[in-house]
């Protein structure tokens, strides 16, 4: 599993978008960063599982696919807000 622990965002457009995140693999620990493009990629052609942490638990990351546009992540919908891409946070 690889958690995303942290992000990095585009704060000179009107909307801000993640352009960056910080990975912690679980299995090595070490650290890595990528982009969220790579990472909606790894998940749909390399089935690799990502995740982000909170205290109380954590919560998948999916790829998600509209037409004309990349592939972008986000938090699989749950119950709380707490556990967002857009809480972690900024490097």
């Amino acid at each position: 599993m690889r958690y995303i622990t942290a992000l990095r965002k585009d704060s000179g457009a009107a909307v801000a978008h993640i352009t960056e995140c910080l990975i912690l693999n679980g299995d090595d620990g070490k650290t890595m960063k990528r982009t969220p493009k790579s990472i909606a990629e790894l998940i749909v052609d390399s089935k690799i599982a990502y995740c982000v942490g909170t205290p109380t638990g954590s919560v998948q990351v999916e790829a998600v696919h509209v037409a004309g546009r990349p592939h972008h992540i986000r938090t699989a919908p749950n119950d709380t807000t707490e556990d967002n891409l857009l809480k972690l946070p900024r490097y």
